[in-house]
């Protein structure tokens, strides 16, 4: 171990870990390269008990600071595997983050907590018009309480990416692997509640500028606010916008992919246009398709 830091994630699966291999390794390796980490990469559950098995592989990022493979670096950063980074403006994570501090980045406040907050209640509205079942997250005081955590913290960590020390921090992680359970499917947002909770609670917190986790259907929503309350005024446009709203809505599973050039080259632009403007790309509920329209800067 020639490092001090490394970056640490998880592919599980030989088509998880092919689409990674071939999207985001060489993306990944040059920022590695660069800011002198050393890059891990498991592509075999950490934790192979059946309680693991029932659950997502999300919740194996609180067991890699135990890892012998990771445990004697001094800082560590977990980032999730739909993620691309943009090596030409990122700067060094481990940089901003004090070794006895959690780095990551606040959700529930992109671009700002109060335009967060409006354009959730639009999303809500144009769900329930649609008899679309969701949970109701309007605040983090409610994303904790739907979990069954009561509390008065007005902040969420955003968990696809964060910096931690295993000499600090190593104990908190195993605490909330075993203390808390999932509670289902993607809407629950598998480990996300319960340690975003306990980062926050038990830990000296420091939050990065959002550009190192920035979510691209936060930013889509954000910058193209058509795309989840304007009707569009033509069938082109309507077409895009049905394709991003589904993503949005995560029922991407049930979309035809559609195949009109122009339309294609609409969101590869709005796409470049969030890995443009982030340091880290976080492709949450979109998929390794959307990276492949990205233009890396090599």
């Amino acid at each position: 171990m020639k490092n001090t830091k490394c970056i640490v994630t998880l592919v599980i699966g030989k088509n998880f870990k092919t689409s990674w291999t071939e999207l985001c390794y060489k993306n990944w390796k040059d920022y590695a390269s660069k800011y002198d980490y050393d890059l891990i990469v498991f592509d075999k559950p950490l934790d192979t008990a059946t309680r693991a098995s029932k659950r997502s592989p999300a919740w194996q990022k609180c067991l890699v600071l135990l890892q012998p493979e990771v445990k004697n670096y001094r800082q560590v950063v977990w980032i999730d595997a739909d993620i691309l980074i943009n090596n030409s403006v990122a700067p060094c994570i481990c940089s901003f983050v004090p070794e006895d501090s959690i780095g990551g980045v606040q959700d529930f406040a992109y671009p700002t907590k109060n335009i967060y907050l409006c354009l959730l209640q639009q999303l809500y509205e144009q769900w329930d018009k649609k008899e679309i079942q969701y949970i109701n997250n309007l605040t983090p005081q409610l994303f904790y309480r739907n979990y069954g955590i009561e509390t008065n913290i007005d902040e969420v960590f955003q968990t696809g990416v964060f910096v931690a020390s295993p000499n600090y921090h190593s104990e908190l992680f195993k605490e909330v692997y075993y203390k808390y359970e999932d509670k289902g499917g993607s809407e629950w947002n598998y480990e996300m509640r319960p340690l975003s909770y306990e980062i926050i609670s038990q830990s000296q917190t420091t939050w990065l500028p959002y550009e190192f986790n920035a979510i691209v259907l936060q930013y889509l929503a954000t910058h193209y606010s058509f795309l989840i309350g304007v009707k569009p005024s033509s069938l082109l446009v309507h077409k895009f916008v049905k394709r991003l709203y589904i993503y949005y809505s995560k029922f991407s599973k049930n979309l035809t992919m559609l195949e009109d050039s122009q339309e294609y080259l609409y969101e590869q632009q709005c796409l470049n246009s969030a890995f443009n403007n982030s340091y880290f790309c976080h492709f949450a509920g979109m998929g390794f398709n959307s990276m492949k329209k990205v233009h890396l800067h090599l």
